[in-house]
């Protein structure tokens, strides 16, 4: 999604962002190549269907729609993709308010997004689903190795090859040895 550690200082002080998107985990809706998303501070208990910026604990900037709400967390799910996370409502940052597709601005409340949302969120059901533990402290094991799920949210091309996992692993254990370690 967007990229960079001052998100939360520049929610604070300009009170949202303009970002283009990165990634694939929310088309057909945002598209990394000419779409871009405008972020809001969260001032209100979000609800099903809303797009929150949330941070995972290694740091990623991560946007994706709210499929149900929990009292301590929520269920989340890119449009593009086949699995749910559970993320803590801590992680949340900010709210997509709206977004520009093909240069026209589309508010989070306009009627034909909503229905679009309805009609993507009821295919979810449809979907093989699993729910990622979204855990702050996990085992060593379980940070030196994420499951396969939580790996290709960080490479996605492994849904193509997931034969490629222990690559994954390698390249993601020498990027954060070399970077800001194991947490």
């Amino acid at each position: 999604m967007i990229e960079g550690n001052n998100v939360e200082k520049i929610l604070a002080a300009q009170g949202f962002i303009i970002s283009p998107v990165k990634g694939d985990s929310m088309l057909p809706m945002l598209d990394e190549q000419k779409d871009a998303v405008k972020i809001v501070p969260v001032t209100k208990p979000l609800k099903k269907y809303d797009l929150p910026l949330y941070r995972t604990p290694s740091g990623q900037l991560v946007l994706h729609r709210i499929i149900e709400v929990k009292k301590k967390h929520y269920i989340i799910c890119g449009d593009n993709r086949k699995w749910l996370e559970k993320v803590p409502h801590s992680w949340v940052i900010g709210v997509a308010e709206g977004f520009f597709k093909d240069g026209k601005y589309i508010s989070a409340q306009d009627e034909d997004y909503l229905e679009y949302v309805r009609e993507r969120c009821a295919s979810i059901k449809d979907r093989d689903v699993t729910v990622t533990r979204a855990v702050k402290k996990q085992p060593l094991v379980k940070r030196l190795f994420p499951e396969y799920y939580d790996m290709v949210r960080l490479y996605p091309s492994l849904e193509k090859a997931p034969v490629l996992l222990p690559v994954a692993w390698t390249i993601r254990l020498i990027k954060k040895i070399f970077t800001r370690g194991i947490k």
